[in-house]
């Protein structure tokens, strides 16, 4: 491996839980998102086979112990079923995991450790925690992914925002493709959401070094671990077949009428049902799909804890007042308005400098409220 500030005396690797017949799964979680979590092992339990043992670790740095507890009862109802927390914090000490969106959070940079952490599996599947399995994991894992090293379904969204010249929180997407993450071909850009995963090659080929770089560059990626993967990967990833990661798209990106939107939605096969974005189920329980998400959640320790939420969620949005409501409706408006006079309030002086140091507080009070009232739905 390349020479980088990490003690790899310092680093516990994983052993497997069983020796032969088994399907590795990983995922990353906050002590937050636990009630989702466990919506999640749930599905996998769901449609595991009673065949084939099943080993599950969740990557974190929060989850406290009495939740730890609840999980595992919960879900280690069978003797093939494994559930084991690890937290791979020390490998990202010194490192910059930029929070680029409110629904993202420095946990889902866990994920770039897998080559590490998990040395001794030959291959992994990883997924995101904001989805469910409808169909046999085994399946996923047992794809030939030939020379690939990653098995990734092209993400349909970011394809349509190439074609149309989108920009998004201002930044023009074929320029960040091409100029930033500087991937070949825009348009095989990949939600890493879920990835099957070959250890040997990925070790081989020293990658985490190349991830772990990338975390000390500078760069403030748009949709962080994602655009990092992209970027070293590249054409070293393989395409994985859309059933397997299908994508709840919002409304605005179906207006896209591109044909790989047209194509996606039209895709009748759904074996992982992933809420991509702010389309949550759990907070907007009339998306796409969300009564199967809702069918596995009544099944879980935490249903009432979901419920509570939502309907908190539901009260605090039917209590804003319209200033409020504007400050979380023009959220990303108002983060470009204040750089706008961030700047201006630089570079300019006297009144005019006054002008915009007062406009510049105003809207950066106007971020921090609507920070807190997404922070409370």
């Amino acid at each position: 491996m390349s020479e980088s500030n990490v003690d790899y005396n310092r680093i516990e690797v994983l052993e497997p839980v069983w020796k032969d017949n088994y399907v590795a799964i990983a995922a990353n979680s906050s002590n937050e998102y636990v009630p989702y979590l466990s919506v999640y092992l749930e599905s996998i339990k769901a449609n595991a086979c009673q065949n084939t043992n099943y080993d599950v670790v969740i990557l974190e740095q929060s989850i406290k112990d009495e939740n730890k507890r609840i999980l595992k009862e919960a879900f280690e109802t069978e003797r093939n079923l494994s559930l084991r927390f690890f937290n791979p914090s020390v490998l990202f000490e010194n490192t910059n995991l930029h929070i680029s969106h409110y629904y993202l959070c420095k946990e889902s940079y866990f994920r770039l450790s897998t080559p590490i952490i998990f040395a001794k599996y030959k291959r992994l599947i990883f997924t995101d925690i904001d989805l469910i399995f409808n169909n046999d994991p085994k399946i996923l894992y047992d794809l030939d992914m030939s020379d690939s090293y990653v098995l990734s379904v092209i993400e349909p969204v970011w394809s349509a925002w190439v074609n149309t010249k989108a920009k998004i929180t201002g930044i023009d997407i074929m320029d960040y493709s091409k100029n930033t993450i500087k991937i070949k071909d825009p348009h095989r850009y990949f939600n890493t959401g879920v990835m099957l995963m070959d250890i040997d090659k990925l070790n081989k080929n020293s990658f985490f070094e190349q991830f772990l770089s990338k975390l000390t560059n500078g760069v403030n990626y748009l949709y962080q671990d994602q655009d990092i993967l992209n970027e070293v990967l590249d054409f070293n990833l393989g395409i994985l077949p859309w059933e397997w990661n299908y994508e709840i798209i919002d409304e605005k990106a179906k207006k896209i009428a591109n044909e790989e939107i047209r194509e996606y939605c039209s895709n009748t096969n759904k074996s992982i049902i992933h809420w991509i974005g702010s389309n949550k189920p759990w907070v907007k329980p009339d998306k796409d799909l969300a009564y199967l998400w809702w069918q596995y959640a009544r099944r879980t320790p935490y249903y009432e804890i979901i419920l509570q939420r939502m309907f908190a969620s539901v009260k605090n949005k039917s209590a804003l007042s319209k200033e409020d409501f504007a400050c979380v409706t023009s959220y990303r408006k108002n983060i470009l308005a204040y750089w706008r006079y961030k700047l201006l309030s630089k570079i300019t002086f006297g009144k005019r400098k006054e002008h915009y140091t007062t406009k510049r507080y105003l809207w950066k009070e106007k971020i921090k409220k609507a920070k807190k009232i997404r922070g409370g739905v």
